[in-house]
């Protein structure tokens, strides 16, 4: 029997942390920039990359695993998670 397992799509919010700067990385995620950050329920501290220019501070929705790695320039980047998101305050 052939068995499938299909990772659930995962949206969560979080804090950016931080900013990580490589100088050498692979050539697929030179125009991408790194960034630390925190979820706001598990505060668990984790790397993703930014394609919408979030700064330390804000709150942004990072999605994770498969949903990470499909962009509307490359299909298939080697990342775990990605900033999709910057959230507005609250008014």
């Amino acid at each position: 029997l052939r068995f499938m397992l299909m990772e659930s799509i995962q949206m969560v919010l979080a804090q950016v942390v931080g900013k990580i700067w490589a100088t050498k990385k692979i050539k697929s995620l030179n125009s991408y920039k790194m960034l630390t950050v925190q979820e706001e329920q598990s505060g668990k501290i984790m790397t993703a990359i930014d394609t919408l220019d979030a700064g330390k501070g804000d709150r942004v929705i990072i999605t994770r695993g498969s949903s990470a790695m499909k962009n509307e320039i490359n299909y298939n980047l080697p990342i775990d998670a990605t900033v999709i998101a910057i959230v507005d305050d609250k008014k």
